[in-house]
């Protein structure tokens, strides 16, 4: 619609600040509660500048990190260029996920509320997560606390488990768990 938009990581980005050096202990806390559901295979969507990838790369027997903002790619590149277990790719979605190979874990953090045909991404990337995998997703919750932060860097949407679920189900998908994570910062937020 000609809305300029803030990148979501990048050069000075806003949402940088909140996943990159500036927010290890967030970052940590993300971690533990994702690292239980990921198992030997991770493709993470939106990986930014990769500081939430990296705490994965000694653990898993393949990661494919992705974006679509060409200065994050760049970074993601150089980040990963002598590691050969670590494919990189260009990525917006929805689109046909090209990569080495399937994968038992998908991690979208604070991806999914940037996609507008959200149900679409969810089935392409379902096509490449193997049987039984897994997709794990984390979005800012409540249209009630969507404003100028989140028009800026491109939000299309908040979600709730009940909205979310339904994007999930839409995909032909089974949700396992749905629900809020930092309910007392969501307060704070508003």
């Amino acid at each position: 619609d000609g809305q300029v938009v803030q990148p979501a990581a990048g050069e000075g980005a806003l949402e940088n600040h909140l996943g990159g050096d500036e927010a290890r202990n967030y970052r940590k806390y993300e971690y533990d509660m994702i690292a239980p559901h990921v198992g030997r295979s991770m493709l993470e969507i939106g990986s930014g500048l990769g500081h939430f990838s990296e705490q994965f790369a000694g653990r898993l027997d393949y990661l494919a990190v992705s974006d679509n903002d060409p200065y994050c790619v760049d970074e993601l590149r150089k980040r990963y260029e002598d590691n050969g277990d670590v494919e990189v790719l260009d990525l917006a979605l929805p689109a046909d996920v090209k990569i080495r190979q399937k994968v038992d874990t998908v991690v979208m953090m604070n991806v999914l509320e940037h996609i507008a045909e959200d149900v679409q991404a969810l089935r392409d990337l379902a096509a490449v997560t193997e049987p039984g995998g897994r997709i794990v997703i984390w979005v800012p919750g409540y249209m009630q606390l969507y404003g100028d932060f989140d028009r800026k860097v491109g939000h299309v949407t908040r979600y709730t488990p009940a909205t979310l679920g339904k994007s999930v189900r839409a995909a032909g998908l089974e949700p396992e768990v749905l629900k809020p994570i930092n309910f007392l910062g969501g307060i704070a937020w508003w």
